[in-house]
Parts: structure tokens; C-alpha cells; sequence
């Protein structure tokens, strides 16, 4: 008999599931490569976000067996620091469904909220948003 969990079977890693293969070489390349070429040179972006898309098993592998620090894969991969939205978009590799916030939750749950909000009497503020 299996054990009975907490969590729903769709709130599991993706990374969990998936067999993580990588080309080593091809991405130790793609790694030094993003060392050097930085991405306020406008071409170079969207060569990085392909770069850390197709290494993203082979950072994860790196990031599980030598349990790095925050520092050690900033140094490893810089460009988390100075290109827009590498370090979302590692996340949203990691968890797919995170990238339909709005249309889970909001659309999900915003009815629920409104409704156990007016039956407390609790007001809820407006928002530009």
C-alpha cells in the first residue's frame, strides 16, 4: 500500500519527473561563453536566455552534487545578475504551471476570496491592478 501525501500529484516538480540529460561539454562551452560576452550588448540577450534555457539540467545537476552557494553559482553564471529575468525564468523551467499564476489562482480563487471577504464584512481595497 502506498504511503498517503499531502500534496496533490500535480503540485510535483517538473524537474522531478523529467530524466535531466545534458550534453556536458556543449554546456561547459555555453557556460564559459555567457562568462564573457555580457547582455547590455543587445544581440548577446537573447543568445543568453537560449544559453541558460538549453544548460538549465546541466545547472541544476551542478547545483545538486556540489550543494553551491548563492555566491558560487552567481560566479558560475553572471548573468543572473545584470540580465532581466533569468533567474524567473529558471523558475518557471522548474515549476510550468507558476507562469499561469493569474489564470489559477486569480480566476480560481478570487470568486472565493470575494465571497468568504463579504460574508466577514472584510473590505477589500481597490487596486490599479
Amino acid at each position: 500500500k502506498k504511503p498517503k501525501s499531502n500534496r496533490r500529484p500535480d503540485d510535483e516538480l517538473t524537474a522531478d519527473r523529467e530524466d535531466p540529460t545534458f550534453n556536458e561539454d556543449e554546456d561547459k562551452f555555453k557556460i564559459e561563453w555567457m562568462k564573457i560576452h555580457l547582455s547590455e550588448q543587445g544581440s548577446n540577450e537573447a543568445t543568453i536566455k537560449e544559453h541558460m534555457a538549453s544548460t538549465y539540467n546541466y545547472r541544476q545537476h551542478q547545483i545538486n552534487q556540489g550543494q553551491w552557494t548563492t555566491t558560487q553559482i552567481l560566479l558560475e553564471y553572471p548573468r543572473f545578475r545584470d540580465c532581466h529575468n533569468l533567474i524567473f525564468r529558471d523558475f518557471l523551467l522548474a515549476f510550468p504551471k507558476a507562469g499561469h499564476f493569474e489564470e489559477t489562482f486569480v480566476w480560481g480563487y478570487g470568486p472565493l476570496i470575494k465571497k468568504s471577504a463579504g460574508r466577514s464584512n472584510t473590505p477589500i481595497p481597490d487596486t490599479d491592478d
